[in-house]
């Protein structure tokens, strides 16, 4: 895990300037695409409680080390479970907080994807958001603050990810994999994100897939029976080419302002929302494939 991205970027200078000022927050929401470092975020902001080097983080020291291979005992990082965060796994891990710090002084309390947390996990956690231990700091990472409750938004200093610039990215990308060939495509087609950037370097199927996206989005003629059958073919696959797809028109409508991609990220999204919720698969896909190739949101089966 590579952190010069994170740590080079403004944002993080700034709320490294905060902590070393005392000024910091008991709860931050961290928001961002996918991949684009929410959680090398917390753990590099993390290390500034537990470094014991002047200049922080250092990367070198015992506290840091802990962090960074993510075997620090004071450092809670809780994940989702089949793409939802339940009540339980919150009230199990907040049933740690009024313990002691195992090494003292701090700890961390990391919710990776928050926005999956249902209305009772984030409940659960307000009553602590509200009045934490003073030696709490909590972490919530999330793709869209707004699907968390605004009560919650309320009580955390929200920080938001934004993309990299394609030569940063490239740059990381030749330090991390030296002479590889697929570098400058990556950091050309990964839209600024670094978790994408490298995805498009190692894994061949996510190459694949972001190929598939580029052909279903490309004009090329596909039907929207065709584009269903490529569903239907990536079924196992399908959430992560939909990501890609999202990813991809957010790209466009960037430069084209276009009404009718707004549509088709609208669609990718329900189509997202109904998978995770087990809703029939052949009806997701009939329904998404019309939208992408009509460009409306009426279809026949």
């Amino acid at each position: 895990m590579d952190f010069d991205l994170i740590l080079n970027s403004p944002v993080f200078k700034n709320e490294k300037t905060a902590l070393l000022q005392g000024k910091g927050s008991h709860a931050y929401i961290i928001e961002g695409a996918k991949g684009i470092g929410k959680k090398s975020f917390a753990l590099a902001a993390s290390s500034m409680y537990f470094c014991s080097d002047e200049n922080k983080p250092c990367f070198t020291c015992s506290g840091c080390k802990k962090v960074f291979q993510l075997l620090h005992p004071d450092i809670h990082i809780v994940t989702p479970e089949k793409n939802i965060l339940r009540v339980d796994q919150v009230r199990q891990v907040l049933s740690t907080l009024y313990e002691s710090a195992y090494e003292g002084g701090s700890k961390i309390y990391i919710f990776e994807d928050f926005h999956l947390a249902n209305e009772q996990a984030q409940n659960a956690l307000l009553k602590n958001l509200e009045e934490p231990p003073k030696s709490v700091v909590f972490f919530l990472l999330c793709e869209n603050s707004l699907k968390l409750l605004p009560t919650i938004r309320s009580r955390c200093k929200k920080i938001r990810l934004c993309e990299f610039r394609e030569e940063d990215i490239l740059k990381q990308l030749k330090k991390s994999f030296p002479d590889n060939e697929k570098n400058v495509r990556a950091a050309k087609e990964c839209f600024g994100n670094i978790g994408t950037a490298v995805r498009l370097v190692q894994d061949e199927e996510y190459n694949l897939l972001n190929l598939l996206a580029t052909d279903i989005l490309s004009n090329s003629g596909l039907t929207y029976a065709h584009i269903s059958m490529i569903f239907e073919k990536e079924k196992d696959n399908f959430l992560l080419l939909a990501e890609i797809l999202e990813n991809k028109l957010f790209e466009r409508f960037r430069q084209t302002q276009s009404q009718d991609d707004l549509i088709k990220i609208k669609a990718v999204q329900d189509a997202l929302t109904a998978k995770r919720k087990n809703i029939n698969s052949s009806l997701i896909f009939d329904r998404l494939a019309y939208t992408l190739a009509k460009g409306g949101n009426i279809w026949h089966r």
